[in-house]
């Protein structure tokens, strides 16, 4: 699918949920044609603990580091781990992303009235 995408000039952004994601995009060898690594530990694969979702981050990122790839990444995550990882994201100097998509609350633990109101939290919180 990658290899039939690229040839016809689509941009890829590959997701990599899992430390076995990144292995699998490092050794197809296709990691340095992508456009962006989407690194997306999310809840569904950590449950809800944050530090779980931390360290999986830091695993997939030696992983890419590792390999000596160098694509843009993105980090985010949903649920109960969206903002610690929306917060990990901006120490890293990555971009980020955050939407009711995302998640419904915000850093308090507060329901958003709308995407705008994650948007300021989150620059609020350094990203950008």
């Amino acid at each position: 699918m990658i290899a039939a995408l690229l040839a016809r000039g689509i941009g890829i952004e590959a997701g990599v949920w899992t430390v076995a994601d990144a292995e699998f995009l490092v050794a197809s060898g296709y990691g340095p044609q992508v456009r962006r690594v989407l690194v997306e530990p999310g809840e569904m694969q950590v449950g809800a603990a944050a530090a779980d979702a931390l360290a999986l981050a830091e695993a997939i990122h030696q992983v890419l580091d590792r390999a000596g790839l160098t694509v843009e990444r993105l980090q985010h995550g949903d649920g109960r781990v969206a903002w610690p990882l929306l917060t990990d994201a901006v120490q890293r100097g990555l971009p980020t992303r955050i939407g009711m998509e995302d998640t419904f609350q915000l850093p308090n633990g507060a329901i958003a009235d709308d995407n705008g109101a994650l948007v300021a939290a989150a620059v609020q919180l350094g990203a950008g």
